[in-house]
């Protein structure tokens, strides 16, 4: 018997959550590490990117760096695009350092979708969004999330990166 796909993926990822309910890993993580609460990173690719940019703009505050790796921004009917778009319509700021990237050889219906997500997300009007937006050249869907884990992380937590188009 199949499962139909929206019994088995609904609309809302587990980061829709609030970061202090029981099924949050937060509160043990800060527990059992040590942590600073106020400089939190989260990292995803392909639906783990989907994830992260879903807390992005969902949850703003619970991370401060973000790295968005060839996310799947064709799930669930472009939810996120929607989301991005109605987060503009009610917040006049962003606070968030974030990288995104996706490689040059993904298919080009999905890099179309995610330079849509980045023309939203990438509004002057967000003056505490730092963003950092690269297409991998020669890289496809497996080969361009090494390159965008690395970049990324000198994008959010290092200085300022030559040759990254820095959108804000």
């Amino acid at each position: 018997m199949a499962v139909p796909w929206r019994e088995a993926f609904p609309s809302t990822p587990s980061s829709a959550r609030p970061p202090n309910t029981p099924n949050s890993p937060l509160p043990l993580v800060e527990d059992r590490y040590r942590t600073d609460p106020g400089d939190r990173g989260l990292w995803g690719y392909s639906f783990g990117g989907t994830l992260a940019a879903h807390a992005l703009l969902n949850r703003p505050g619970t991370f401060q760096r973000y790295l968005l790796s060839s996310p799947s921004l064709r799930w669930d009917d472009r939810l996120l695009l929607k989301q991005a778009t109605a987060y503009a319509a009610a917040h006049d700021d962003l606070p968030a350092r974030t990288y995104t990237g996706y490689g040059a050889d993904e298919p080009a219906a999905n890099i179309a979708i995610w330079r849509t997500f980045v023309d939203e997300i990438a509004s002057p009007r967000y003056p505490g969004l730092t963003l950092t937006t690269e297409l991998v050249p020669n890289a496809d869907h497996t080969t361009a999330m090494p390159i965008a884990f690395m970049r990324g992380m000198v994008a959010v937590y290092g200085p300022r990166s030559p040759g990254l188009d820095q959108a804000r």
